[in-house]
């Protein structure tokens, strides 16, 4: 295997996300080795061709622990994009953390990331830095719920929020993909949200109202995510904290039905993942940032595709701060939870990512760097994180 400090082993790599991931490190970081670690070893290889520069391509399924284990040997950073991450996220970083290596992900279950959380201690005790759910949401939603909350006194609420529509996968195929498998998952049973400074578990798809400052109230409803579980244990001082996702009420109706449906044992989820990819269909493309903001000041669209709401003080009078993107990463979802992975892995390797232990993003990464980073690949391309983000206050 490849070795040396530059030099990254992803696992997954030659998937939707990974490829995303690995062509923005390699734009970042051209000099950096990479292990294409994948159970399809011809996609691999072929991808290895089109990525360029030093890479060895290794054949592994991580459910045989063994030879997961002798893959990570010697890695300084794994990047891990094997989903569905309830199934997959926590054997993984254990193995990782046991070889002593550095980890970042994009998991998006709120389940393993408590689980992978509490592998902290292994972390310290190795001298390993773990990051969790470095994607768009959560990962970039937790970067922005930070620059919010320091733009008030106090944040006692937040939000976090995405476009439903911007969670489809590009394409549909004959078995449900990772992301449908974990939405699914999150609108089944019971969701972790904070409420009144404690941590309750209630059912998912809960209408939430939103006032986004700037436009008018609406409904979004609630979703299983990492945000309202680890943004509260980095800022205690929030009392409510929730995920939601922006769609019409229809919509969120017969979510919640099939949720149901999966609940009472009617449906299997992985029967109830392909129903809804077929009802939904493959997403229409990306979502022009610059469009939506544009909707968003006329009126015609009530909250951007992604955000972050805090509800505080600021100088001793009620406020909110809303913070969204001016431009998106290309390449639909794949992109949008790829380029972010690839951000974070160039800031490890800049040595600006190194306290050991497990971490969600808001504990970890330097907003400056990444989001100027970010910002560079995004469409329109911009030069700084003041021209990323747009900040909306009440």
């Amino acid at each position: 295997m490849v070795g040396g400090p530059q030099h990254v082993l992803a696992l997954g790599g030659s998937g939707l996300v990974g490829r995303y991931a690995l062509r923005t490190l390699r734009r970042l970081r051209p000099e950096v080795a990479v292990t294409l670690a994948d159970r399809d070893i011809t996609a691999a290889r072929a991808f290895a061709d089109e990525l360029g520069g030093e890479v060895e391509c290794v054949q592994l399924d991580v459910t045989h622990g063994d030879q997961l284990r002798a893959t990570l040997e010697g890695a300084p950073l794994v990047m891990n994009t094997v989903g569905p991450y309830f199934r997959f996220g926590l054997p993984i970083l254990r193995a990782a953390l046991e070889a002593g290596c550095d980890y970042l992900d994009v998991c998006d279950d709120p389940e393993p990331t408590l689980a992978m959380l509490e592998l902290d201690g292994l972390a310290r005790e190795r001298g390993a830095t773990a990051v969790l759910g470095l994607g768009m949401s959560p990962g970039v939603t937790n970067l922005l719920a930070v620059h919010a909350i320091s733009l008030l006194s106090e944040a006692r609420e937040l939000i976090t929020g995405w476009d439903l529509d911007s969670a489809k996968p590009e394409v549909v195929g004959p078995e449900p993909s990772a992301a449908i498998l974990h939405g699914i998952e999150q609108l089944t049973g019971t969701i972790r949200v904070r409420r009144r400074g404690v941590f309750v578990d209630e059912a998912p798809v809960r209408a939430t109202r939103v006032d986004y400052p700037g436009a008018a109230s609406c409904r979004c409803y609630t979703i299983g995510h990492p945000e309202p579980i680890t943004l509260p244990r980095t800022f205690p001082e929030l009392a409510e904290s929730v995920n939601v996702m922006s769609t019409d009420w229809r919509t969120a109706m017969a979510i919640r039905l099939l949720g149901k449906l999966v609940d009472r044992g009617l449906l299997t989820p992985r029967t109830a993942a392909s129903w809804a990819e077929r009802v939904e269909g493959p997403s229409t493309g990306d979502i022009d940032a610059e469009v939506a903001l544009r909707e968003l000041a006329s009126g015609r669209r009530d909250v951007p595709p992604v955000f972050a709401l805090a509800r505080g003080t600021l100088d001793g009078r009620a406020a909110r701060v809303g913070v969204t993107l001016s431009a998106t990463p290309p390449g639909g979802m794949g992109g949008a939870t790829g380029l972010p992975l690839g951000v974070g892995a160039s800031l490890f390797l800049r040595g600006l990512v190194g306290r050991p232990g497990v971490h969600a993003p808001e504990a970890l990464i330097p907003l400056e760097p990444f989001f100027t980073a970010l910002a560079a690949l995004c469409e329109p391309p911009g030069d700084s994180m003041e021209s990323l983000l747009v900040v909306s206050r009440a």
